[in-house]
């Protein structure tokens, strides 16, 4: 398997974008381990609860789906995990809330995302709900892309983007 990794050169509004995205994948993997620490809900559970969170958080519809989704995996892999060191004899705690500085990737697996490539040098990063974003292409993609993981920086106030 290969991994390419590409800059994005994203504008004010993708940015926007972005950061808005971020932060809705963020609230729903907390509301996640929220309502888990409550109800102990398996992952399928979690799957219902979250259609019922859509209904109750219309902006989520903004998001796109398959970006939320992979968020209830990354919780259930998390308690996989504490789990699994609780065996090995480790003293483990429960599982935190994401703060916004420690919750920094949104992931497209499978769908929502293209390369499109413009020339030898660049090309765009086509994300469902968010738009063609500018990317600095250093070789040419072979194959077929299995997934995509867009990391973003928090500038700070007043700083350009990242």
């Amino acid at each position: 398997m290969l991994a390419y990794k590409f800059r994005l050169y994203p504008n004010h509004e993708d940015e926007r974008k972005l950061l808005w995205t971020l932060e809705l994948c963020r609230r729903a993997y907390n509301r996640m381990l929220e309502e888990y620490n409550v109800n102990h809900l398996s992952s399928n559970e979690m799957g219902r609860f979250l259609t019922r969170l859509k209904k109750e958080w219309p902006e989520l519809n903004e998001v796109y789906s398959k970006c939320i989704q992979p968020e209830r995996d990354k919780l259930y892999a998390n308690l996989a995990a504490l789990r699994e060191m609780e065996k090995r004899g480790r003293r483990v705690g429960k599982l935190r809330f994401k703060l916004s500085q420690r919750f920094r990737t949104i992931i497209y697996n499978q769908s929502g995302f293209k390369v499109l490539p413009k020339n030898d040098k660049f090309g765009f990063l086509h994300l469902s709900k968010i738009g063609d974003i500018p990317i600095r292409m250093h070789c040419a993609v072979d194959g077929v892309i299995k997934g995509s993981l867009s990391s973003t920086c928090r500038p700070a106030s007043g700083s350009p983007a990242c």
